[in-house]
């Protein structure tokens, strides 16, 4: 009787922790497409959206950019990094005044993959990486979290293929992670549909 009680108790433990094992966030388990809204109330998105300062003079300079801008970000929610990226560059597109239809989140998995395979189209090779489109066409990358503040270096890409009119005279040196242009990459991409 003592043994079948054990037997009974430890199942229970096993029980109890397989629960509580899997009981992990829900954006723990979120890959493919995925809205901001899901993600704006998490402690570590408020920490850093919160104390992010993005630079005014390039806020600035974001406001005058040319119609058909959009951002279309990789990542992983379990990283860090990821985590970090996406809380600045949704404080720097809400000061810049971009539309929600200009940034579209894409996250994916440890071995960067998905169930919609987005990344296999546009290459991805590490996250985070941000693909900058004008009309849906990708015209520049920004490959992992960028050592500059986010609109710094998303000016500096930019600058490579459209005109922006800065609102300071001295442009940014350019990033070191930065693919320059992002049309020698591959022509075969396929844009995102809304």
């Amino acid at each position: 009787m003592k043994s079948l009680r054990q037997i009974i108790f430890l199942c229970l433990i096993g029980v109890c922790l397989s629960c509580v094992s899997n009981q992990g966030s829900t954006e723990n388990r979120m890959i493919g497409t995925v809205d901001v809204y899901y993600l704006e109330d998490s402690r570590w998105f408020q920490k850093v959206y919160n104390r992010y300062i993005p630079l005014e003079n390039e806020i600035a300079s974001l406001q005058q950019l040319p119609a058909g801008i959009k951002v279309v970000f990789f990542g992983g929610i379990w990283q860090d990094k990821t985590q970090e990226a996406l809380a600045k560059l949704y404080k720097t597109a809400d000061m810049a005044g971009f539309e929600e239809d200009q940034i579209q989140i894409y996250l994916v998995d440890g071995n960067i993959s998905s169930p919609e395979e987005l990344e296999k189209n546009y290459q991805i090779a590490q996250i985070p990486t941000y693909i900058i489109e004008q009309d849906g066409k990708e015209i520049s990358r920004i490959e992992g979290l960028p050592q500059k503040p986010i609109e710094q270096v998303l000016l500096t890409t930019l600058e490579f293929e459209i005109p922006i009119a800065r609102a300071t005279s001295a442009p940014a040196p350019p990033d070191s992670k930065l693919v320059k242009n992002a049309s020698k990459v591959s022509k075969t991409k396929k844009s995102i549909k809304d």
